[in-house]
């Protein structure tokens, strides 16, 4: 659940955010660009800090704790544009994203095959550094990352952007699959159409503001929503 004003200085960003999302829920975050999606990822992340409101995860209020308490507590955001570290291999880029848990003595083979199976080209590209890797190689690559931390709830923040329709095609059925695995995702995508078709209900931002929820069918069929972000 989440409820918070976010401000950066004395402009508000976040204005009287409501939602909630049930486990094993796919959640659209819909929106123009500057409208504070990718603050408000930022904020369940807790690398911004809400002025007033709370943000609860399993039942405990998260918003005053660090980040990286926050990711063992089993978030886990894939930011937008990837953040990839380019001069490091595959494999180490995926211990980077394991690291709070090989800290901790956990074995985590498994789990860095499992995320191959889900992108077998990472395991084929295993060596090679993450910077010559193509644009959609990349992206599967953060999203593997972010897999690696074990995550309840994941975070996508655009994970089409600048990617060919195939590839695109790819990664959201790679999502599905995700999903299907019991992982919860909360999805911030411009692509509207690959979003809602993934998704069970959406949320529409403007100015900081939730103008619009509801679940996927009705959103479709919205003709706000149908002019705004699906082509009219």
């Amino acid at each position: 659940m989440v409820m918070v004003d976010i401000f950066l200085g004395e402009s508000s960003i976040l204005q009287e955010i409501s939602m909630e999302m049930a486990e094993g829920e796919v959640i659209a975050i819909l929106g123009a660009n500057g409208s504070g999606k990718t603050t408000l990822l930022k904020t369940i992340s807790g690398l911004c800090r809400p002025r007033s409101g709370e943000i609860r995860f399993n039942e405990r209020r998260i918003d005053r704790l660090p980040p990286e308490q926050i990711v063992r507590l089993g978030i886990s955001q894939c930011p937008e544009g990837r953040r990839l570290f380019p001069y490091m291999s595959v494999v180490e880029n995926l211990q980077l994203g394991a690291y709070w848990r090989l800290r901790k003595g956990e074995k985590v083979r498994e789990d860095q095959e499992k995320v191959y199976h889900l992108f077998p080209r990472l395991k084929e590209r295993e060596k090679q550094m993450a910077g010559t890797l193509s644009g959609g190689e990349q992206q599967m690559l953060a999203i593997a990352r972010a897999l690696m931390a074990g995550p309840k709830l994941l975070m996508l923040d655009e994970p089409s952007l600048g990617l060919a329709p195939l590839v695109v095609q790819e990664i959201f059925s790679t999502i599905r699959q995700i999903n299907q695995g019991g992982v919860s995702i909360l999805l911030v995508e411009q692509n509207a159409v690959m979003a809602l078709n993934v998704a069970s209900r959406g949320y529409v931002l403007e100015m900081g503001r939730v103008v619009l929820t509801d679940h996927r069918e009705t959103l479709l069929k919205d003709e706000r929503v149908r002019h705004a972000y699906l082509g009219g």
